[in-house]
């Protein structure tokens, strides 16, 4: 793509020509909800449109659409998201929120986090988009209601819930690179006891990570997944809610050596186990306060295959590594009337690596916090205030805080303005990890990373459309590097320099009638304050359109997403191109419980790169057909 500016710009246009309120078009419009509840903005069930922060809900027709794609695709679609993967379903890739380092974003799946020390990037890519309801994306530091991590956002996956009444759903699908998907779900109950079931599969023969390869690394990269959740919810009566849930998955996912190897025919690969579990207690204690307590936790598995062609002799290399997440969380909401609403919370942490190979031990971090909220508004004025304080068990206590204030100007339009503070602590395989073989080295001296983030915002909102338009502007001091010998290789990892993250997001969203279209647009200058370097592979513009039309039984779908050059130090001119892709969906209802889905990815087969030298999926379709029973 020659021009991705010219066409970055070209989206973006429509958002001068937005129609005034008055002018909006009548019609029941297609299943879009412009205005969803949001939890993970304040920890608080609140209107998208009463909010102060730059968020995103991804819901459940969305992900239905996705098609052979992975919660990855789906994300590197989402307004202040840019990934970097290396290959295919299943690879190694890195997620930025707003510039930040991947390792700088926190992400939960119903409120238990799942972050690993997984070194080929964040485990979400191997969540299984099957058991999941929506997706809400918190953009900004948001280390005052989720602790250390959310350096850069936050990424919250809420997973399907049993309800009263019986229900069955089942899909099957396939599709290019021999992609196959299946499963199913079961619910029912009755208004004391709800329950659910379901399970998933997943697999793909995929690509090849590197097709311009003469060893093994020609060939294409298979992937597979296999999930299973349940979940059950007791209601005594009114006031009181216990619940617990479990999922689990599993899989084995196939990469490239990067041509290191001097066995051209070893297969590198990696398998995988992913759990989480969760029991709350929730009781209404009065009309004004309402007390939850969780206690969950989260399993990463991996055991690697390589071939090590620098070691003497050569050889097989197989490594596991584990790493264990434990929560306990009290939150208690509190209704203040006039004077809005506020949270008090307190929360335990702790995180354990190991077994694993390229320890000295089995490492354990713990985090002990304070967390408390208020939000409200009087007239136009809107407030929301947080603090929290964490007591780390290498750092000793670290406070953080934010304000947020928003002015009503009339006729659906709001303007607010906030500041904010974070800290990121430095993870375990920074601290502790010790692989003499790899030249690998911790360093338990490090200081946590710390973030400064001020931004501005204006909102506008009616029964049609949305419009959300955030300029931020965030700093982040003490970011851990690795730095290592030219010659030996020999290294470790050090607090070296700093980030300055300034840039707009922009999202426009409406329904009229049988249409709805929707359009976003990234405006972002990431770059190193001590060598004046722009941050490798995020681009300085982003930007996506899509329409979707609806009449009687048949749905279609359009989409672009056009990504702007990025700089690569693993590329050999310096630079990644900037890439255009034009996606279409396609959903026809058979009957009023069966439904055919198809989707075209990538239309031109346009070839591009979001990692150096690692090829991305081309031209690609999928079929999938969808039951239900309510």
């Amino acid at each position: 793509m020659r021009h991705p500016r010219r066409t970055v710009l070209a989206a973006l246009l429509p958002f001068c020509l937005v129609p005034a309120a008055h002018a909006e078009l009548a019609g029941a419009g297609l299943a879009a909800e412009l205005d969803p509840v949001v939890v993970t903005a304040t920890r608080q069930a609140t209107a998208l449109s009463e909010l102060m922060a730059d968020v995103t809900v991804i819901d459940a027709q969305q992900i239905q659409q996705l098609g052979q794609g992975t919660i990855t695709d789906l994300l590197a679609r989402q307004p202040g998201i840019q990934t970097a993967s290396y290959g295919g379903q299943g690879a190694a890739t890195s997620f930025f929120v707003r510039g930040t380092n991947s390792n700088q974003l926190k992400v939960l799946v119903d409120g238990i986090a799942i972050n690993s020390v997984d070194p080929s990037g964040s485990p979400l890519r191997y969540l299984n988009l099957a058991d999941v309801e929506r997706i809400e994306i918190l953009r900004g530091p948001a280390a005052t209601l989720y602790g250390a991590d959310a350096l850069g956002g936050v990424i919250q996956v809420f997973t399907r819930q049993g309800q009263a009444g019986f229900a069955a759903d089942a899909h099957a699908g396939f599709g290019s690179q021999g992609t196959r998907k299946a499963g199913a779900n079961l619910s029912g109950g009755d208004a004391r006891w709800q329950w659910r079931l379901g399970g998933s599969h997943q697999s793909t023969d995929g690509i090849s990570a590197q097709p311009q390869a003469s060893n093994r690394d020609a060939d294409d990269d298979s992937y597979r997944n296999n999930s299973l959740s349940a979940g059950l919810t007791f209601r005594p009566d009114a006031q009181t809610q216990y619940g617990a849930s479990v999922r689990h998955s599993r899989g084995l996912a196939e990469y490239d050596s990067g041509e290191f190897s001097a066995d051209g025919d070893y297969n590198n690969r990696q398998a995988f186990q992913n759990e989480q579990w969760q029991l709350h207690a929730r009781h209404q204690i009065n009309p004004r306060w309402t007390s939850t307590v969780q206690l969950g936790g989260a399993r990463d598995w991996q055991k690697d295959w390589s071939f090590n062609a620098w070691g003497y002799p050569p050889a097989e290399v197989v490594g596991a590594i584990t790493t264990r997440n434990r929560e306990l969380s009290w939150q208690n909401d509190l209704q203040l009337g006039n004077w809005g609403s506020a949270v008090l919370g307190v929360e335990a942490d702790q995180q354990r690596v190991g077994p694993a190979s390229g320890y000295l031990h089995e490492p354990e971090l713990q985090n002990h916090s304070l967390l408390a909220g208020w939000g409200g508004k009087h007239g136009a004025l809107q407030w929301q205030l947080s603090a929290r304080s964490d007591d780390h068990q290498q750092y000793g206590r670290h406070n953080t805080g934010a304000i947020n204030l928003g002015w009503a100007l009339g006729a659906g339009w709001r303007v607010h303005a906030g500041y904010g503070s974070a800290f990121k602590a430095p993870g375990v395989d920074q601290l502790y990890v010790d692989n003499p073989a790899w030249s690998l080295s911790g360093n338990p001296d490090l200081a946590p990373e710390t973030a400064r983030n001020r931004e501005l915002g204006l909102r506008w909102n009616s029964a049609r459309q949305s419009l959300a338009v955030t300029w931020y502007l965030n700093r982040v001091d003490n970011l851990i590097e690795w730095v290592s010998d030219p010659v030996t290789w020999a290294g470790t990892y050090r607090n070296v320099s700093a980030a300055r993250l300034e840039g707009v997001t922009a999202q426009w969203r409406a329904n009229f009638g049988n249409f709805s279209p929707s359009l976003s647009y990234d405006w972002l200058d990431a770059y190193n304050l001590d060598s004046g370097f722009a941050l490798g592979r995020r681009a300085r513009h982003k930007g996506s359109a899509r329409l979707d039309w609806e009449h009687e039984r048949l749905q279609l779908g359009a989409e672009v997403l056009a990504v702007g050059r990025r700089w690569d130090y693993s590329n050999q001119t310096g630079n990644l191109p900037g890439y255009g892709l034009i996606n279409l969906t396609a959903a026809y209802r058979l009957r009023p419980d069966l439904q055919l889905q198809a989707r075209l990815d990538n239309v031109l087969d346009r070839e591009y790169q979001t990692a150096g030298g690692f090829a991305t999926v081309g031209r690609s379709a999928f079929v999938n057909l969808r039951w239900s029973l309510r």
